[in-house]
């Protein structure tokens, strides 16, 4: 059984204990719609869970797997590459490899016209949250001859480290701390080539900072944090937030994935990782566990639509702005009503998006003359539920969202298509029928 508690400053009741629980069956409801959740079988089509490992198991190859994989007969252009530079009699020298050598900061320059201007606040986070174990070598270009040095990437942290020294915070293998005024001379490990080919420089620039590199998304992060925690018991606490994000997602039967992996269409798989990161900018998890234990209550058997934690975390803000009792019978039935209402007109989040969308373009046009139709964010959804939520009998009160949509007497819901009026009005008196407007939108130009 769950504990409720308040929570501060708004006196909004949260929910504490089985994160699995559902919520308590309200009185009997007169609304005209009806929905029943389906709820999956956890046992059909189980998703691969990249993240659930034991504490110790690590997944590791050896290049020589690695280099199997590349060589593979089904990998084309790895063939066809080999291919290419036997028929230019194409190699490649040691010679011409990167070297390694330890410079003095005060020696290193960076030339703005390769690197891009020095970011200020980038290189100050570096200084706040250093760490020398996480020291990344500096990318330069020498000079043929000269003492010169040119960075090519990592002005940042060269800057950052030579920021640390000078402010006395570095000491030496022997634990003696290194004089402030000796920061110039403390020595730093590059990787150079040396050439006097400035267009190289350039060329390794564009190599180190995208053209050639990986880019790290959302899920790559999420799974360095969680596993930082759960294999190697990190206390970082940048890591032990995501981890607890994930351990809500699980707990709400949703599994992080990867934009590309076979099972993202399958029930409680979500991609959309950086719109969880906004439900939760802080330590305070109590609108991520709401939007998650709504979803799972009536959405169970989809994937996590985007459009859902939008929606769930504007109700969310108004509920807690509001103060509403978010453990109430009444409230139960208005998120019973609301999903009736949604399923019973639109069938699905992601429809109610599409095609509020469609219709708050046309009402904004022909009452305003806003040829885009934005300016509504996460409400627009919310909204075209709620109000034929009302227009349906509902009465359940989200002050923010009575008539926001209302213009001189037009209501936005009356530019919904013609399926959606007709759902609605085969509930609705004679006298109560909307009336559906119908607005032509310009053309875009080309």
């Amino acid at each position: 059984m769950a504990t409720v508690t308040k929570t501060k400053p708004a006196g909004l009741i949260e929910i504490k204990g089985n994160p699995k629980a559902k919520m308590t069956t309200a009185k009997k409801s007169t609304f005209p719609l009806t929905f029943t959740p389906v709820q999956r079988n956890q046992n059909d089509l189980p998703i691969e869970n990249i993240l659930e490992r034991d504490v110790g198991e690590y997944r590791e190859k050896y290049v020589a797997e690695l280099l199997e994989m590349i060589q593979s007969e089904a990998n084309d252009a790895y063939h066809k590459g080999v291919e290419r530079y036997e028929k230019t009699k194409k190699t490649f020298s040691v010679k011409l490899y990167p070297k390694v050598t330890e410079v003095e900061i005060g020696k290193l320059k960076s030339d703005e016209d390769i690197n891009r201007e020095l970011d200020v606040g980038h290189a100050t986070d570096i200084f706040t949250s250093y760490d020398e174990q996480c020291f990344q070598p500096v990318y330069c270009i020498k000079t043929p001859n000269k003492d010169e040095w040119t960075i090519v990437n990592g002005q940042h942290t060269a800057s950052s480290t030579a920021a640390i020294v000078q402010a006395g915070l570095m000491t030496d293998e022997k634990g003696k701390r290194i004089s402030p005024k000796n920061w110039a001379k403390f020595k730093i490990l590059v990787i150079y080539i040396e050439t006097d080919d400035r267009s190289k420089a350039r060329e390794a620039f564009a190599l180190l900072n995208g053209e050639m590199s990986k880019k790290i998304d959302v899920f790559d992060k999420w799974k360095q944090h969680y596993l930082s925690v759960r294999l190697d018991s990190s206390a970082n606490p940048v890591y032990k937030h995501t981890y607890n994000l994930i351990q809500i997602l699980k707990d709400c039967n949703c599994t992080p994935l990867p934009i590309d992996h076979d099972d993202v269409g399958e029930p409680g798989a979500i991609t959309h990782l950086a719109g969880v990161e906004t439900l939760a900018p802080t330590a305070d998890y109590s609108k991520v566990k709401f939007v998650f234990k709504t979803r799972d209550t009536f959405w169970n058997n989809k994937p996590v639509d985007n459009a859902e934690l939008g929606f769930y975390g504007t109700l969310y803000d108004f509920a807690f702005e509001e103060n509403v009792e978010m453990n109430s019978k009444d409230w139960q039935q208005f998120l019973q009503d609301l999903h009736a209402t949604v399923h019973g007109v639109y069938r699905n989040m992601n429809q109610l998006k599409t095609k509020a969308s469609k219709a708050f373009k046309q009402y904004r046009y022909e009452q305003f003359t806003d040829k885009d139709g934005k300016g509504a964010g996460f409400t627009l959804s919310l909204y075209f539920a709620y109000q034929v939520y009302v227009k349906l009998g509902g009465t359940f009160v989200i002050k923010a969202l009575k008539d926001l949509h209302v213009h001189k007497g037009i209501d936005a819901i009356q530019y919904l298509e013609a399926e959606e009026i007709k759902k609605i009005n085969a509930h609705l008196a004679a006298s109560k029928q909307i009336t559906k407007r119908t607005v032509a939108l310009p053309k875009k130009k080309k």
